[in-house]
């Protein structure tokens, strides 16, 4: 995932989810708006953003909070924000790096980001 961070987002951008990742709401809605622009692409999440077997496939490998995340903003259920808040700043950069890779992968090939 780090080789695909540091190919896709320029080092001033690699600067910013360090910011990003020090705020629990923003990093919510970065992750947030990642997935709602995946739903709109794809038509709804697909299983390899919530399920570690499923992203096995994939180019993009998301982590475990990313991937916990996704799983919250699928669901959305009344504890929904609850697991920003138990994040480190370090996991919180991770979805925040993830986030940003998954939305240019999904700019630069559409539908078939995942599926390369």
């Amino acid at each position: 995932m780090r080789r695909w961070t540091n190919a896709l987002i320029p080092p001033a951008a690699r600067c910013s989810s360090t910011r990003v990742a020090a705020s629990v709401g923003a990093t919510r809605k970065l992750v947030d708006w990642a997935c709602w622009i995946t739903s709109e692409v794809y038509g709804g999440l697909p299983e390899e953003l919530v399920d570690e077997v499923a992203s096995a496939g994939t180019i993009f490998r998301p982590s475990t909070t990313f991937r916990r995340h996704a799983a919250e903003y699928h669901n959305q259920g009344p504890p929904f924000g609850v697991m920003y808040d138990a994040c480190s700043a370090a996991q919180r950069r991770e979805a925040a790096d993830n986030a940003v890779v998954l939305v240019d992968g999904l700019q630069v090939w559409w539908t078939d980001f995942l599926y390369q």
